[in-house]
């Protein structure tokens, strides 16, 4: 078993903030031209938050794996099925996260694939909860394995930018292409682009993983 560093108030805030900025970065990227100089510091701080967004993502990768024991109880294909949607819901509670209203990163993430996963073990016939969670609103470190590259889910996640993430989301919520462009102030033709670039992305990084 290998534990992951929890992070830091100061050091979640501070990985927050450059994926906000890598997000819009990469949107002026897609949407605008400007000098080469203008468009490489984009290209820069658009990195720096696809690295910051991996940082948070593995530092809370442990926390799915022990919600998904927890509820899946021992039985294998439970499990390995809600840490699949374990790892959806924590893409979707990093895009939703808002440092600037104090919560912790860990905090927020934990009740968002909590309530995920609960949602869908009420959906399995016959589950009831029995399980109680003991001190749910604090920080959990708990030790996890060294992560799996075979878990498909998350490598599909992983090899999509901030802008194609925030994209793909809005999309699996059912908004149109439309209305996914007011939300992300893009065009409808730039949402479309990206939402194909990174179903190709996915796609391939699915094959290359299933391959190796």
């Amino acid at each position: 078993m290998e534990t992951i560093e929890v992070l830091s108030r100061e050091q979640e805030t501070e990985l927050a903030r450059r994926v906000e900025a890598g997000v819009f970065a990469q949107h002026l990227l897609a949407t605008s031209g400007g000098t080469a100089a203008s468009r490489a510091e984009l290209a820069f701080i658009a990195a720096e938050g696809d690295q910051a967004w991996q940082t948070l993502w593995l530092a809370n990768v442990g926390m799915v794996r022990v919600l998904a024991a927890r509820y899946g109880r021992g039985q294998r294909e439970i499990i390995e099925d809600l840490t699949q949607e374990g790892f959806i819901a924590l893409a979707e509670a990093l895009m939703r996260y808002d440092w600037t209203r104090g919560v912790r990163v860990c905090t927020h993430s934990w009740h968002w694939v909590r309530s995920r996963l609960m949602a869908v073990m009420r959906k399995r016939s016959g589950w009831e909860r029995t399980t109680t969670d003991v001190n749910e609103g604090m920080q959990i470190a708990a030790p996890v394995v060294e992560v799996d590259a075979s878990e498909l889910a998350q490598v599909a996640l992983s090899v999509l930018n901030g802008t194609e993430r925030a994209v793909m989301l809005a999309r699996a919520e059912g908004l149109a292409q439309r209305d996914t462009a007011q939300r992300l102030g893009m065009g409808v033709m730039t949402v479309r682009t990206i939402e194909q670039r990174a179903i190709r992305r996915a796609r391939q990084a699915l094959e290359d993983q299933v391959a190796a």
